[in-house]
């Protein structure tokens, strides 16, 4: 088996785990997101895909969403729309709950170092038993986990070549600040990448309308915060935007 169908298997059981054995819900990035995690997720992939008759509503979303969002994530061609990747260390801020791109940027391209940073524990505890069972142990060992807080990213002067955010700027209390805040861990000719959600409506993927932030404003904030090489592309992914910039 591939490398992407076995990580396709281990994310299903996982997920499909956390839904079965009723745990502790722990609350992630604000207090109107929740994850709910396996409490011992070590399980071994199977062929097995799971029915979603049996499922509850909430259960079966969670299910469809890990199935198809690489459908409209699209996570190759982002990594192709960030550019070079050999030997970047990349930041991933907002990395959990699962962890989709941290291990898909370790997996598929060749990356030095990926931190995956989020302020969940249970997502960082979740990313680090996900990354110890790949059968490359070279693909964990590039991803690095670091538990962060809502304001500070926590990186170290100049320690990212590419500072990744992917459905996760809205959350910011004040993106500006946070945005401005990023200056100090990127590394010269370094780049910030957002990718979010567009401010209309995208057939289920998503959160409400009304939680988003359009494009213009977010290009806005960047601008706002210090940034004056913007570039934007809304036409890559149906569901989403992504902008790269640059101080």
């Amino acid at each position: 088996m591939n490398i992407k169908g076995w990580y396709f298997l281990l994310m299903t059981c996982l997920i499909m785990s956390s839904c079965t054995n009723e745990p502790n819900i722990k609350k992630t990035k604000t207090h109107t997101t929740e994850h709910p995690y396996p409490t011992d997720p070590v399980v071994e992939p199977t062929k097995a895909i799971p029915s979603t008759e049996s499922m509850s509503k909430l259960e079966r979303e969670k299910y469809l969403y890990m199935l198809y969002r690489d459908l409209w994530q699209n996570p190759i061609e982002v990594m192709q729309k960030i550019g070079d990747l050999e030997g970047k260390t990349v930041a991933d801020i907002g990395a959990g709950p699962y962890g989709y791109f941290s291990i898909q940027l370790a997996a598929y391209s060749k990356v030095a170092k990926v931190l995956a940073l989020d302020i969940d524990t249970s997502a960082i505890n979740f990313i680090e038993n996900v990354k110890k069972r790949f059968p490359d142990k070279e693909i964990g060992d590039k991803i690095e986990t670091r538990q962060v807080e809502p304001d500070d990213p926590k990186l170290k002067k100049d320690e990212a070549d590419i500072i990744l955010i992917v459905n996760t700027a809205p959350y910011f209390s004040n993106r500006v600040s946070y945005f401005k805040n990023l200056m100090n861990g990127l590394a010269p000719n370094g780049k910030v990448v957002v990718i979010d959600f567009k401010k209309r409506y995208t057939e289920g993927a998503g959160p409400p309308i009304d939680s988003r932030i359009a494009l213009g404003e977010m290009e806005q904030d960047l601008a706002t915060a210090g940034y004056t090489r913007i570039k934007s592309d809304d036409r890559t992914l149906e569901y989403q935007y992504i902008i790269i910039a640059r101080e």
